[in-house]
């Protein structure tokens, strides 16, 4: 699009969204920042380790796990915390602590695989949403990091 100055390009997603985000910022270089709110799609196997993965929980019962090995290296390519790795931006990382879509361990997880620059707010009260405050924040954070009005 004529429209899209690819010299200030940023993402940003909630949930799968998130994850999304992850993936374009991973495989993309012109993305220059991201901000990521409750990534879906992380830890997928961290059922194996007794704690809680990401949505959709495919392997919430791991009995299935042995059952499936080339399931669970392919699931372990598109999990976000692969992609989280890869990230090199800077990013701008919320959700809440009580969402059980989500688990926080889960996203976690992903959050520390990140060596990119990056900030972390944890909405201790919030579940599987975003907030007005936190629209706001990952606005004014992704307009900061553009430039924008410069």
């Amino acid at each position: 699009m004529p429209q899209v100055d690819s010299a200030r390009y940023a993402i940003e997603g909630g949930s799968q969204g998130g994850a999304l985000t992850l993936v374009g910022a991973a495989l993309d270089a012109r993305v220059k920042a991201i901000a990521v709110t409750h990534p879906a799609m992380a830890d997928q196997l961290a059922y194996r380790a007794g704690r809680a993965g990401g949505w959709p929980h495919i392997f919430e019962d791991t009995s299935r796990l042995a059952l499936m090995p080339q399931v669970t290296r392919t699931i372990e390519y598109y999990d976000a915390v692969n992609f989280a790795r890869r990230v090199r931006v800077p990013g701008y990382y919320t959700w809440g602590f009580n969402d059980l879509t989500t688990p926080p361990t889960s996203m976690h997880a992903l959050y520390n695989q990140v060596t990119a620059p990056k900030e972390l707010v944890i909405v201790k009260e919030v579940g599987h949403v975003r907030t007005p405050a936190q629209a706001r924040a990952i606005r004014e954070w992704l307009l900061r990091q553009l430039g924008a009005g410069n």
